[in-house]
């Protein structure tokens, strides 16, 4: 009994793997889909993946003057600019830097390479340098805001 049902799950798998495929018909319009037509030639399309962070909203082109900056859905424009900065409150906010500050030491101290995310989505491992200097920044924001 094992052994049908783990053959039809690896068969299922394959059949999923097919991936798009691309052909014109005999009036030469353009067909995008996973199961061509037998007697047409298709090829496959390579397509790019959804980001890797579906919960955020990607960034929209306003309609009227192509910029970023607002979307347009449903005839309705939401403005998609930064929220202005809130007033420094200092409980709370030193409570906070204090926390972080103390957790960015233990990684540091804890660990002899850090990696570090740059802006372009690649990464590279942190210097000895940068390690130090970001030790002595944590040092001091823990004695600036931790009471």
């Amino acid at each position: 009994m094992k052994y049908p049902l783990l053959l039809l799950l690896l068969a299922s798998g394959l059949v999923q793997a097919a991936g798009i495929q691309k052909w014109i018909d005999e009036d030469g319009v353009v067909h995008y889909g996973d199961n061509p037509p037998l007697r047409v030639r298709a090829e496959p399309v390579s397509v790019i993946r959804p980001p890797s962070n579906p919960g955020k909203p990607l960034p929209r082109l306003n309609a009227r003057n192509g910029k970023a900056g607002t979307t347009a859905e449903a005839g309705t424009e939401t403005p998609t600019e930064p929220t202005p900065k809130k007033r420094f409150n200092p409980k709370k906010d030193a409570d906070r830097i204090c926390e972080r500050a103390r957790k960015d030491l233990q990684v540091i101290n804890r660990s002899t390479r850090i990696k570090l995310k740059q802006a372009d989505g690649t990464e590279r491992y942190m210097t000895a340098e940068e390690i130090d200097k970001r030790r002595e920044k944590s040092r001091t924001l823990i004695e600036q805001y931790c009471k």
